[in-house]
């Protein structure tokens, strides 16, 4: 009977041990799943990101009419015989 309660003491110590130098390695494990699931979302954005500036590139190296619309976007620049209408914003009385 005593090597019984003995056992259960004993048996209930190292389960009480066990967790306390498990738990810490428990919550730093959870720690770093979610740090690498974020790193997984950041490489997914990136690897999407990359690939579209891949298109980019290669619609800027062969296709001259992407180069011409780009070029009206940034730099203003127009056809012969074409204007640009601004809307004004003044008001009449």
């Amino acid at each position: 009977m005593v090597w019984k309660k003995i056992t259960i003491v004993y048996s209930i110590c190292l389960f009480a041990c066990a967790v306390i130098i498990f738990m810490p390695g428990a919550s730093e494990l959870k720690r770093l799943q979610n740090e690498n699931r974020d790193i997984v979302v950041r490489v997914k954005m990136l690897e999407e990101e990359n690939e579209a500036l891949k298109e980019e590139i290669t619609k800027l190296e062969k296709d001259p009419s992407y180069i011409e619309q780009k070029a009206r976007e940034k730099l203003g620049i127009l056809k012969k015989n074409e204007f640009i209408y601004k809307k004004s914003n003044v008001k009449n009385n």
